[in-house]
């Protein structure tokens, strides 16, 4: 009776499975790409988008039967006849299993089996696709016994809407309230079991159905609504965590005792609980892999601040919690300082992006979270310990494929494929002339990382001759990826990158495009080890501010006439007296910072008299009250007014009174040194050599004193965060100059040299470190000038380093014009110039 029931089946939906074999011929040939191969650059058919929606309706259509012998149809025969319903359902099992799990299976297998794939991902790959068919389509057999003849697609397209607003609720409410970014490869297997639960759900409404209990078509439509909402929802949000699988756990686990992490809390800043953003502490970390090949992200868990018997836990957001991905893109890792990117490639290797990446920020690592504080509050003068879990996340990368630019050049790596098509010179993305550009046609295939793990890509171009390496392309442009769900993925996308054969404006770079290579970075996702941090004694009140963080920076809206807005506005305010209240002297204050601010006139020395005029009604009649102003907010150069007006009105008497106040206000740091105070305020020297960060500004006080003890910190300093200034003003002292040589060399090491924003502290370290005489580093800053009209945004920082005219004139010329003085640097080498210790600048030896 079953062989009968389902031959009757089939003669009635022969055409529709003929016309599904077709369409799973034409699908094949076109993922083959015997049909419209893929090239890159041009659009496909229109048509050709929607053909898996097709071939999906069409696999839809093979699960409808008789009209009379549906078993919710008012005008079934099947209780009429002799037919067990076992013998029915084994039938519509047969049609589902024969007519489409079958022939969609065996399309796959024939499709990796003429891509050629090694048996192994054949059989991978088929098993896969039946899995994923189970899946998509078990649900539909017991739906045929819910619905009347009208009834079964109206039920399809209420599901379909259904399963359309709930994806869109589940990833809204992802983003907001987690902020996490949801897409389909998460929860793979919270999908399968939520879609076998649904599945079940819906035969379990058939059985009852058939069984007497029969509902309305309302009624059956929210029961099965509701039923597949909760599954869906269910399965798409847990687990949350869930991502690619790890794929080596034993190497993680081998690595992770001989980690290296380096966690500075000299960099510790404390700022105050008033705002939130001030009670969370982040500070750098720096973390190295005894496998040069490996990196590491840490992701802080929960955090525990102890201070005496009071201890309060907290937990970070779910963002810093989450693996995000398994893969950071390059300009991701420039961000993070991550070097194994840069060690791929040979020492002194410059990066570059292809955009304006003004937001560097979101994508670094190189801050991270160290704990919160919570009410009741630490008291800043007395130590307290943080103790922080984290889990560490292992990646490896590497070059997976390294090809020569050319056409017909192709190559295979651990299931991935890459073939170059074309090499267009002189080409944008649109085919058009662009004088300078390069864009490459690739062909790309790739094993379906979801089922063989292989990790996820980048593709990169490497100029040997210009020692240069384009992170991310320009422009990109693909066609739609075919066989994407096949276990064997194909797409054919255009790649493009600006300025490698041209300079910005248009100089030849001499590039030879055979020597050019197109690589391919792979990284793969190791596996996950936990890690516990226990700090030492902590007293936040020896971690003051080291920047400006409530500084009224210049608005740029008086452009032109500063001066003149400063006066109008100036004439406006009322100059408090001996006789005015306190509340109207801070009005003033707050009114007159307020406005050098905004005009930026402490900076203009045709304005510095009347600027100082300004301050000196405050300077005369309310004294404390400036003396209270925080030193971020002190407008103008140490030695210019209205900090040099401090001289006038501090006196003798009151010499003990502000040696003790520069601990909290260093801008008095100028005034006791101006004013002859340095050795009475040596008895600060004891305090300030156990901090573990010097107070900003307070570094000359030091050097004035220059003993051994004040020096050494200062080294402790300069190796933390040093800047030029600090080097010149320790370069002074003849003992340090070996110590200062090696300490600019060594970090160099730490830095990766990037044309990219926020990148002022790498470009200064080759700076440094060239006028140390390092030949390396100089070389470096030649070819990172010669880029400069060619850098993404004028935000990118440049090294500047003391460069000489062999008449020793200086090279930059500070009142020309950038763009015209960055082609001089393009013709310029190391061999060019000889090095002059005493004034740490290079000459040349030519005029």
């Amino acid at each position: 009776m079953t062989l009968h029931h389902f031959r009757k089946e089939f003669y009635y939906l022969r055409l529709r499975w003929l016309a599904f074999l077709v369409l799973l011929a034409l699908d094949l040939a076109v993922n083959l790409e015997w049909l419209l191969p893929l090239k890159a650059g041009e659009d496909v058919p229109v048509w050709l988008s929607y053909l898996p929606t097709v071939l999906m309706v069409a696999g839809m259509t093979l699960m409808g039967s008789c009209p009379e012998d549906k078993p919710g149809s008012d005008r079934s025969f099947i209780s009429t006849r002799p037919l067990p319903m076992r013998a029915y359902w084994q039938a519509r099992i047969m049609l589902w299993l024969l007519l489409l799990v079958v022939p969609v299976v065996l399309q796959n297998a024939l499709y990796l089996l003429l891509s050629h794939r090694p048996a192994a991902e054949i059989v991978t790959g088929t098993w896969g696709k039946a899995v994923e068919t189970l899946k998509l389509t078990a649900w539909v057999v017991p739906m045929t016994a819910l619905w009347r003849r009208g009834e079964f697609w109206a039920a399809l397209g209420c599901l379909a809407t259904g399963t359309y607003v709930a994806n869109r609720m589940v990833e809204f409410a992802a983003l907001n309230w987690a902020n996490v970014s949801m897409d389909g490869s998460q929860n793979r297997w919270g999908m399968n079991v939520a879609a076998m639960v649904f599945t079940a759900g819906i035969l379990r409404m058939a059985w009852r159905q058939q069984n007497g209990c029969v509902r309305t078509f309302r009624r059956r439509i929210l029961m099965m609504l509701s039923l597949g909402m909760l599954c869906l929802t269910t399965g798409r949000l847990w687990p949350w965590n869930e991502q690619d699988p790890s794929q080596d756990q034993a190497r993680a686990s081998e690595l992770a005792p001989e980690l290296k992490v380096d966690i500075d809390l000299s960099l510790l800043e404390f700022t105050g609980f008033e705002e939130e953003r001030q009670r969370t502490i982040f500070v750098p970390i720096r973390t190295q892999s005894q496998d040069p090949r490996v990196s590491v992200q840490l992701r802080p868990q929960s955090s525990v601040v102890a201070q005496g018997e009071k201890m309060t836990r907290s937990e970070p957001p779910f963002f810093w919690r989450s693996r995000k991905n398994n893969f950071q893109l390059p300009y991701q890792t420039l961000m993070a300082m991550d070097s194994v990117l840069r060690d791929l490639f040979p020492a002194g290797t410059l990066f570059a992006t292809s955009s304006d990446r003004s937001q560097w920020g979101i994508y670094s690592n190189f801050q991270s979270y160290l704990g919160e504080f919570k009410p009741p509050y630490p008291d800043p003068q007395k130590p307290l310990r943080l103790t922080t879990d984290y889990e560490i996340d292992w990646y490896e990368r590497e070059i997976a494929l390294d090809l020569p630019l050319q056409a017909g050049a192709h190559g295979e790596s651990d299931g991935n494929a890459m073939r170059i098509l074309q090499v267009n010179q002189n080409q944008n993305e649109n085919g058009a002339t662009s004088l300078g550009s390069l864009s490459v046609d690739l062909h790309v295939s790739a094993h379906d990382p979801q089922r063989g793990g292989f990790g996820d890509t980048a593709v990169m171009l490497y100029s040997p001759q210009r020692h240069l390496v384009w992170v991310e392309p320009a422009f990109q442009k693909q066609q739609p990826t075919r066989a994407g769900d096949k276990g064997w993925s194909r797409e054919a996308k255009r790649l493009g990158w600006r300025g490698v054969l041209n300079y910005a404006d248009g100089e030849d770079a001499h590039v030879d495009i055979a020597e050019c290579r197109i690589l391919l970075l792979r990284s793969r996702f190791l596996g996950t080890t936990k890690w516990t941090w226990k700090s030492p004694d902590i007293r936040l009140a020896d971690h003051p501010p080291r920047n400006d963080t409530h500084r009224l920076y210049d608005q740029h809206i008086y452009v032109g006439r500063e001066v003149k807005a400063f006066q109008e506005r100036l004439a406006t305010l009322k100059p408090p007296t001996a006789e005015s209240s306190e509340a109207e002297a801070r009005r003033y204050l707050y009114d007159l910072l307020a406005t050098v601010a905004a005009t930026g006139v402490a900076y203009k020395k045709a304005a510095l008299k009347e600027v100082g005029d300004a301050f000196r009604p405050l300077l005369q009649n309310h004294l404390a009250l400036m003396l209270e102003l925080p030193p971020e907010l002190w407008p103008g150069w140490n030695n210019y007014p209205p900090k040099s007006l401090l001289d006038e009105y501090l006196t003798e008497e009151q010499r003990d009174t502000i040696i003790d106040q520069v601990m909290t206000n260093t801008v008095l740091t100028d005034t006791i040194i101006r004013k002859g105070w340095s050795e009475p305020a040596r008895r600060l020297q004891p305090r300030l050599l156990s901090l573990p960060r010097l107070p900003h500004g307070i570094d000359d006080l030091l050097l004035k004193w220059g003993d051994e003890a004040s020096l050494e910190k200062l080294m402790q300093e300069l190796r933390r965060q040093g800047q030029d200034h600090d080097y010149e003003a320790l370069n002074k002292f003849p003992a340090l100059r070996p110590r200062l040589e090696a300490n600019a060399r060594e970090a160099i090491l730490q830095d990766v040299p990037a044309l990219r924003n926020e990148n002022h502290w790498t470009a200064m370290g080759f700076e440094t470190a060239a006028e140390y005489g390092s030949s390396e580093a100089l070389e470096v800053c030649l070819r990172w000038m010669a880029l400069g009209g060619d850098a993404p945004s004028p935000g990118c920082s440049m090294p500047y380093p003391k460069l000489l005219k062999a008449d020793d004139t200086k090279l930059w010329q500070e009142k020309v014009d950038a763009d015209k003085q960055w082609p001089r640097y393009r013709h310029l080498k190391v061999a060019d110039f000889e090095y002059l210790p005493e004034q740490r600048a290079w000459r040349l030896r030519k005029p």
